[in-house]
């Protein structure tokens, strides 16, 4: 611990006058604002620890989607799933990564990506009026806009990470619907799915955090 000894100039005083000592020098003033600034400062440094990687994780996006407003949701490790209508199974893809849900400052106003780490294949979504986004478990469900006919699966570490982010879409969709409309609406996720493999996912077909 370092201990701060105030230096005092040693200097005779005058007995027949009262020590009552002087206005501070300019230059003590100086050195004392730079040093109460310095403090701030460094107290702000250390109340921020994650401005630099939050600026990574900007620059990290807006290489995918120049049109990047602010970020609002982060989840490090998320794997996307798809349904196979055929086998009635949930295929693991080989997209899986850092996933983030974000503002634009286009007309669809909220997007996500799913930046893959094995590959540059990454997704990404618009988040359209009418989208729609099915918390099950540790899963999220959604259909592609481009691609309506397959149903993908985000699969998260735990339910809450799934139910937080995919509430969060929800909430965005409405919000897309209320300001554009009703919009082109995506056909519900039941449809091209058996009604037995929404509910739930097997472990067997479905070990998606051993990574």
């Amino acid at each position: 611990m370092s201990v701060l000894v105030e230096h005092k100039e040693n200097t005779t005083p005058d007995n027949s006058r009262p020590n009552c000592g002087g206005p501070p020098s300019s230059t003590s003033v100086i050195k004392r604002g730079v040093r109460e600034r310095q403090k701030v400062e460094s107290s702000a440094e250390s109340r921020a620890p994650g401005d630099g990687a939050k600026k990574m994780n900007i620059m990290a996006v807006e290489r995918v989607d120049p049109g990047l407003c602010d970020i609002l949701s982060t989840v490090p490790q998320v794997v996307l799933y798809q349904y196979e209508s055929n086998s009635n199974t949930w295929e693991r893809t080989s997209i899986e990564g850092t996933l983030f849900i974000y503002s634009r400052t286009s007309a669809l106003s909220h997007g996500f990506v799913l930046l893959n780490r094995l590959s540059s294949d990454n997704l990404q979504e618009m988040v359209h009026p009418g989208s729609e986004y099915r918390v099950q478990g540790q899963f999220v469900l959604f259909k592609k806009h481009s691609d309506a006919d397959k149903v993908y699966g985000l699969c998260f570490s735990t339910p809450l990470l799934s139910s937080t982010n995919g509430y969060l879409l929800t909430s965005l969709s409405n919000q897309a619907g209320t300001s554009n409309g009703a919009g082109h609406r995506s056909a519900p996720l039941s449809v091209g799915m058996r009604s037995q493999s929404v509910p739930s996912f097997p472990q067997s077909q479905v070990q998606c955090m051993k990574l």
